[in-house]
C-alpha cells in the first residue's frame, strides 16, 4: 500500500510539473512582468521574458545600470508604480501587441505616467517580448509624429519630410550660428 502511495505521489508531481511548464501565460501577463522587471532593474527576470536574440540587449542594459545605478529616491517612486495592460491584439498565431501603462505616485523625469506598446512573439510555445520589433515600432511612430509636427509648423504645401527636418535641425543650426 505504501509503495502505491509513493507511485501515485510521483505521478501527481510529474503531472503538475508538465502542466506548469506548458505556457498558459498571456501576452499581457508577459508584458506586465517585463515592465515590472525593468522598473526594478531585474535583468535576470527580464531575460526570461524576451526572445533569445534580444537577451544581449538586456546584458548591455545591465552593464550600464551597474555603472550608473538608480538613486534610492527614484527607486522609492518606481516601487509604488501601478502597472496595467490593455489592448492586447493578436496579429496572428505567433505575434501580438500589448499596451502597458505605468502610473507613478510622483513625477519621474517630468512624467507621471508612461504607456509602452510591446510586440510579443511566441518562442518555443511561450510568449516573449520582441525588443527589436518593439523598438522598430516606437521609432516608426516617433518618425510619423515628427513628420506631422513638422508639416503643421511649416504650413500646407511644404511636405511632411521638410517639416521634420526643419524642426529637428532648427536648434542645431541655431547653436552653430552663434
Amino acid at each position: 500500500m505504501k509503495k502505491n502511495s509513493i507511485w501515485l505521489a510521483a505521478l501527481l508531481m510529474l503531472a503538475v510539473t508538465v502542466y506548469s511548464c506548458k505556457s498558459s501565460t498571456s501576452p499581457s501577463d508577459v508584458a506586465k512582468s517585463f515592465e515590472t522587471a525593468m522598473l526594478h532593474n531585474d535583468f535576470t527576470k527580464g531575460k526570461t521574458l524576451v526572445t533569445a536574440s534580444d537577451q544581449p540587449m538586456l546584458d548591455q542594459g545591465e552593464e550600464m545600470t551597474k555603472s550608473n545605478p538608480t538613486p534610492d529616491s527614484i527607486k522609492a517612486i518606481l516601487n509604488g508604480a501601478e502597472i496595467t495592460a490593455s489592448n492586447e491584439k493578436m496579429e496572428n498565431d505567433s505575434t501580438a501587441t500589448v499596451d502597458v501603462k505605468t502610473v507613478f505616485k510622483q513625477s519621474v523625469m517630468g512624467q507621471k505616467e508612461t504607456t509602452n506598446t510591446y510586440v510579443l512573439k511566441k518562442e518555443k510555445g511561450a510568449w516573449k517580448i520582441d525588443l527589436q520589433a518593439t523598438i522598430k515600432r516606437v521609432m516608426e511612430s516617433y518618425g510619423a509624429a515628427m513628420q506631422g509636427q513638422g508639416a503643421d509648423s511649416l504650413g500646407a504645401g511644404a511636405g511632411p519630410d521638410a517639416g521634420a527636418v526643419d524642426s529637428a535641425a532648427g536648434p542645431i543650426l541655431d547653436s552653430l550660428s552663434k
